[in-house]
């Protein structure tokens, strides 16, 4: 849970109450499709439409085995939950690729959420899930770890705020452009 909110029942109760959480902006989401940053799998994999058809995948385990707890850490301390749901998909997709596809990599680390939330293009909370993604495209992410200009070995919401506010420095950037995520694949157009 979050400082705020101790219980499921207490978020649900905020929600009821008008706690506004995500709302969609389709001019966001199109401008992704328009510049082809966000393919159907459709158009890039039809080979696999019905692969798992009437089938379950608990891709999850697949992130446990290498991150133990994952979904259990770094809860948040402000409206970043964007930030910390692309940074799930990265990382259960890394673990997915190594422990089923058998690719020959390692899990490094854990992603960071601060550089996509510094992104956002404004000081105040949350985060349209479209400028994520654009900047994950146009960068690619970073680890939690320590790096020269900044230090993302811990989870700390100030940082991703105070860049929200300023826009994400140039050497961060450069940093996430060592990490990149490949190619955004949805299953159909919204």
């Amino acid at each position: 849970m979050t400082k705020l909110y101790q219980t499921p029942r207490q978020i649900e109760a905020a929600y009821a109450a008008g706690l506004p959480g995500w709302q969609f902006d389709q001019e966001t989401m199109d401008d992704l499709w328009m510049d082809r940053v966000v393919k159907t799998v459709s158009g890039e994999a039809p080979h696999i439409l019905k692969v798992g058809a009437g089938k379950k995948a608990f891709l999850w385990r697949s992130r446990e085995l290498f991150d133990p707890g994952a979904f259990g850490h770094e809860q948040q301390t402000t409206g970043d939950c964007v930030s910390h749901g692309s940074r799930g998909c990265f990382d259960t997709v890394r673990c997915v690729e190594i422990h089923i596809k058998k690719e020959p990599e390692t899990f490094f680390l854990r992603t960071a959420t601060e550089p996509p939330y510094g992104a956002r293009g404004h000081s105040g909370q949350g985060m349209d899930p479209a400028k994520a993604t654009r900047f994950t495209h146009d960068f690619g992410m970073m680890f939690r770890q320590k790096y020269a200009s900044v230090d993302l070995s811990k989870y700390n919401s100030k940082i991703g705020t105070d860049w929200g506010r300023n826009g994400v420095p140039a050497d961060v950037k450069e940093e996430c452009k060592k990490h990149d995520i490949g190619k955004w694949i949805a299953p159909k157009r919204r």
